[in-house]
């Protein structure tokens, strides 16, 4: 498999090498023609082909595309998600303490103070110092120039928070005796990357290269009504001329113009 471009341009090389053979023909008549007293009369023969239509079936066999993600949570949304992941984590704490609670303490223990009416829809880091870290978290996400590898920023931002509550709360200690291998962290910040994977989504697709094959027995036997396409192009001959003015003593090109025909 090649590329279409690559691919297109290898005709068109091979079409201008098939004009510089032709010429190279042209003048070595030319020269033959100047040597001899009856062929100099005669015009040299030469072919131009002013313009050239080709008609060049190909097999569509793949695509090279890249796609744009980009992480679309809002930020309260974001941070509301990730409280609610930290209070679960203390619950389950709590529980394997064993920590004595009334049934409705035990449902909703107060982790973090709920926001009130005029706070909903505007988090700011400046007027709100307890969510600074959480905003810090929600632009590292949104600003990842590689959305898909999220995995680093989620790992530094969310064990940083994790450890900040657990020193609020003075569990330090009871969590590293309950998880001596810090399962309750690595489990929580499984949940978190899952949930901002879920959140990164492609935004848009864009095809780099179209892969082609233009093997005459693939497009006869294999290839479908879907597959092939007829790539129809037409070719304008262009020259390029140099004209040089040189001196006349010491012949060196004393200016120099290109013209196109």
């Amino acid at each position: 498999m090649i590329t279409l471009s690559e691919y297109l341009g290898f005709i068109f090389i091979e079409i201008t090498n098939a004009r510089v053979m032709a010429d190279k023909e042209s003048a070595r008549i030319a020269e033959m023609y100047s040597q001899n007293p009856l062929f100099e009369k005669f015009s040299v023969p030469r072919f131009k082909i002013p313009e050239m239509e080709l008609s060049i079936p190909v097999v569509i066999s793949g695509a090279k595309y890249s796609s744009t993600l980009e992480f679309t949570e809002n930020k309260e949304g974001f941070i509301q998600q990730i409280k609610n992941e930290l209070s679960i984590s203390i619950k389950k704490l709590m529980i394997k303490r064993k920590l004595q609670f009334s049934l409705k303490e035990f449902k909703d223990p107060i982790i973090f103070k709920p926001l009130s009416e005029s706070q909903k829809g505007r988090i700011k880091a400046q007027d709100n110092t307890e969510d600074v870290d959480f905003v810090e978290f929600y632009q590292a996400l949104k600003t990842n120039p590689s959305p898909d590898r999220h995995d680093e920023i989620v790992t530094i931002h969310y064990s940083n928070l994790f450890t900040k509550l657990l020193e609020e709360k003075k569990m330090g200690k009871d969590y590293n005796e309950l998880y001596p291998k810090n399962e309750l962290m690595q489990e929580s910040l499984q949940n978190v990357n899952k949930y901002v994977e879920s959140k990164t989504i492609v935004q848009r697709n864009k095809i780099d290269n179209l892969l082609v094959n233009p093997e005459t027995n693939v497009i006869r036997e294999e290839a479908s009504d879907l597959s092939v396409f007829n790539i129809k192009a037409k070719i304008t001959e262009e020259g390029i001329f140099v004209k040089t003015v040189r001196d006349k003593t010491s012949n060196k090109v004393i200016s120099a113009e290109v013209d196109f025909d």
